[in-house]
């Protein structure tokens, strides 16, 4: 579009220069006749006024050709004042879009900022809370296990107290006073000590086979059922006391022995 409107702006000048070169010729020519005839023609001659009649028809010619270039000069100038608007328009148009472009740009950047951060934040609570899971599981496992040790440890401390004899030494270092059985002295809670037999709960937990054994290692012949050796051990065992066990506790009995280490009593 630019070059035809500079191509139109060519053919004007060229056409203005040509018209002004005319109109140049035009006046030298009729200036020169109309001179020539003054000179050589007497005043008031034929010829003088024949030559006269050119130069006055070409007055016109030139005010017209004068007016044309006032009128090129001036569409030249509208159309460089719209060549500078639309020069001006369109570089208001290209910031514009530039700053529409960078404010585009500026926003998308905060947004994938805020993403990052959004997923940032997510990520450190997922770890904290994988920790923690962690952690609580191997708290639970360890508390678990600790639970389990000490649940085995009493039972086997349990199954130790409850096997019928055989024991290397009483549990916890301090025997039972089994004369506080009636049907067991001084003597025979000696034996039943080479035995391995220490506590209540040992004898409390017989059964008919281990009775039938310790019957016939200590030749008792029915004695330990007869006495209620079984019967009496588990009410001591649970901390309870007898008629015989409370004599005995009282110093009553003579072939027995105070034994203060013995299962507490029940209140």
């Amino acid at each position: 579009m630019t070059h035809y409107i500079v191509e139109l702006i060519l053919w004007l000048l060229l056409a203005f220069f040509i018209g002004a070169i005319i109109a140049c010729l035009l006046r030298s020519l009729f200036s020169g006749v109309s001179g020539g005839e003054g000179l050589l023609g007497a005043p008031g001659s034929g010829v003088s006024g024949k030559a006269d009649a050119p130069a006055t028809a070409a007055a016109p010619l030139a005010a017209e050709e004068d007016a044309g270039a006032d009128e090129a000069a001036q569409r030249r100038a509208e159309e460089e004042a719209a060549r500078r608007k639309a020069e001006e328009e369109a570089a208001a148009r290209c910031k514009a879009e530039e700053e529409a472009r960078q404010r585009a740009e500026e926003e998308a950047r905060r947004k994938a900022e805020e993403e990052a951060r959004r997923k940032a934040g997510e990520e450190a609570q997922r770890k904290a809370e994988e920790e923690a899971r962690r952690k609580a599981g191997e708290e639970a496992q360890r508390k678990a296990e600790e639970e389990a040790r000490r649940k085995a440890g009493e039972e086997a401390k349990q199954a130790e107290a409850t096997k019928p004899y055989g024991l290397a030494g009483p549990i916890g270092g301090v025997a039972d006073n089994l004369t506080r059985i009636k049907g067991i002295g001084s003597k025979i809670n000696g034996i039943l000590n080479d035995l391995g037999i220490y506590h209540f709960t040992q004898i409390a937990a017989w059964t008919e086979k281990d009775i039938a054994e310790v019957d016939e290692k200590l030749k008792f012949k029915g004695r330990i059922v007869r006495e209620k050796w079984v019967e009496q051990a588990k009410v001591l065992a649970e901390g309870g006391e007898t008629e015989f066990s409370r004599r005995v506790d009282k110093g009553e009995v003579a072939t027995s022995h105070t034994h203060t280490t013995g299962p507490k009593k029940k209140k």
